[in-house]
């Protein structure tokens, strides 16, 4: 591969990983704001479709996802461990993670560190989403009294996010256990 492409082929899954877990949480976030805030009929009048407002929205997405990673994290820590009690595995963490990635890229199995990058950004957008519908649940609470239905789906919504995060969870530990498993039968 040539140099520029290989540069390429450097940045594409970061910037990847980004898009994931950063920019479709952050944007669903900011739409389900809107969508609690203003009526149909105003969302329609306010939504401008220039090239700048969609750049202003995914920066903005970014933005917000970048924030909600944190709050996602915490949503998401209890996952390590009971996906470990319930799947009968060992417990991981999202350091040793990134160290099993690390060492699979530096042991030249790169599909399978992508394939747990992906998996990793997924599990990030489940929790950072989670988050985010959480916070957008409170904000309802706080500034105005939501109908008994919109509250509802705030909850089943929230429940479905919280799901969706332990499920992918789930996924990924038993991917990454897996794969660890191969390398080390592999090394033997």
């Amino acid at each position: 591969m040539s140099e520029p492409a290989e540069k390429l082929a450097e940045v594409i899954p970061a910037f990847y990983y980004d898009l994931i877990s950063r920019v479709v949480p952050g944007g669903a976030v900011l739409f389900l704001y809107f969508l609690l805030r203003l009526e149909g009929s105003e969302l329609a009048a306010k939504a401008i479709t220039s090239g700048y407002t969609l750049l202003l929205g995914l920066g903005a997405s970014y933005l917000i996802g970048l924030m909600l990673t944190p709050l996602g994290y915490l949503v998401g820590s209890p996952n390590w461990r009971l996906v470990a009690k319930t799947r009968k595995l060992p417990v991981m963490s999202p350091a040793t993670l990134w160290e099993q990635i690390d060492r699979l890229e530096r042991d030249k199995q790169e599909a399978q560190a992508a394939v747990l990058s992906k998996m990793a950004a997924e599990a990030t957008l489940t929790e950072s989403l989670t988050a985010g519908v959480i916070l957008l649940f409170a904000l309802a609470l706080l500034t105005s009294t939501p109908s008994p239905l919109s509250q509802i789906a705030l909850l089943l919504l929230t429940a479905l996010c919280l799901l969706n995060a332990y499920f992918r969870k789930a996924v990924l530990v038993g991917r990454a256990h897996g794969i660890e498993q191969a390398h080390k039968t592999a090394r033997q």
